[in-house]
């Protein structure tokens, strides 16, 4: 079931106009492909008193008792399905529960995968999922649409709510997702650790994104092969884990000299194979971070000035400039006291040829292939 498949089937029905839809801001609205004979479950995560479900097919539950994540319905015919919920949901997500990730991209193979070897289980729905039209009294859980893959539109003019205030792992995985969301309200967020891990496809302006109670931005960009939009107006003053956040975010070269970095400790992988990203990283407040590690590997392009950086703090440095292949910024007045590792380092950094003689190797225990 592919995105090309899901625009082309010209037998699909749609039930319910999406203007009529949309009118009632106080249900839930979402609509799902789904082929004849086959259940679609529907999460149910931290219902709250009476809800009713309306199946879009002429039929309709209403759940009053029990806390199960999900329920289940089978549609006999192949359709686009509008499902309308009246009532609260306080966590609501495609997740549902799901312990092994399904890593694979979501391409045609994968689809046919998921198909074949798990339709009829209950924790393998979001690819099933198209459009959200009005989130009513819904908020929204971990992992809202994980791998819904051809999900492409949310409400134009709507803010969900979250539970918790965490947006962890929105759009995981939502490899067709690209519409705006810059309207959203992220005042009150805490958690945006793998918003949009895989989200391959989005390219939207967030740069007015409200980030100031985020504490954990960690692989927000994770795999995001084709964002590249301004995120230089951030307050990133409470963040403390920025670990794997522009994770092979293969096109992503844009100012962050702006951001507060006084509160992070954790800067691992932030620019692994970021291949295109040269921007000056100089203003940065790095005093509280330990784990440098693998920081800029694989950053082809990255080749500015990092030696104003407080580094007293930094244990871990392996593998931090590993196959950066144009990098070549003098270091020498870093503060390396506290390093212990250091492997790796500067392996394959090919153009690098800059004084370390200064440096404070005392407490380092491994210097393993530092410059193979």
């Amino acid at each position: 079931m592919t995105d090309k498949n899901l625009k082309n089937d010209t037998n699909l029905t749609t039930n319910h106009q999406s203007d009529e839809a949309t009118a009632d801001k106080a249900l839930f609205i979402s609509e799902w492909k789904v082929d004849a004979g086959e259940k679609l479950y529907f999460p149910t995560q931290g219902r709250e008193g009476e809800i009713v479900i309306d199946w879009g097919d002429g039929s309709s539950d209403t759940i009053n008792s029990g806390d199960d994540e999900y329920i289940s319905h089978k549609y006999s015919e192949d359709g686009i399905y509008t499902i309308k919920v009246d009532g609260t949901i306080t966590k609501w997500s495609c997740n549902l529960g799901i312990t092994e990730e399904c890593d694979e991209e979501c391409d045609e193979e994968y689809d046919e995968e998921c198909d074949e070897e798990y339709d009829e289980d209950p924790r393998i729905n979001a690819h099933k999922l198209i459009k959200i039209l009005s989130y009513g009294k819904t908020s929204f859980g971990p992992y809202t649409f994980k791998d819904a893959c051809n999900l492409v539109g949310l409400p134009e003019n709507e803010s969900p709510r979250f539970f918790e205030n965490s947006m962890e792992g929105v759009f995981y995985g939502a490899s067709g997702f690209n519409q705006s969301i810059h309207h959203w309200d992220t005042s009150k967020i805490t958690n945006m650790n793998k918003m949009f891990l895989g989200a391959k496809s989005f390219n939207k302006p967030l740069n007015d994104w409200n980030t100031s109670n985020v504490t954990n931005m960690s692989s927000m960009f994770y795999g995001t092969k084709s964002f590249n939009q301004p995120l230089n107006d951030w307050n990133t003053s409470n963040v403390t884990n920025m670990s794997y956040m522009f994770w092979e975010a293969k096109s992503f070269d844009q100012p962050l000299n702006d951001w507060n970095t006084s509160n992070v400790t954790n800067m691992s992988y932030m620019f692994f194979g970021a291949e295109a990203f040269n921007q000056p990283l100089d203003k940065w407040n790095t005093s509280n971070v330990t784990n440098m590690s693998e920081m800029f590997n694989g950053a082809e392009a990255f080749n500015q000035p990092l030696d104003k950086w407080n580094t007293s703090n930094v244990t871990d440095m392996s593998r931090m400039f590993s196959g950066a292949e144009r990098f070549n910024q003098p270091l020498d007045k870093w503060n390396t006291s506290n390093v212990t590792d250091m492997s790796c380092m500067f392996s394959y950094a090919v153009c690098f040829n800059q004084p370390l003689n200064d440096w404070d190797t005392s407490n380092v225990t491994n210097m393993s292939y530092m410059f193979r």
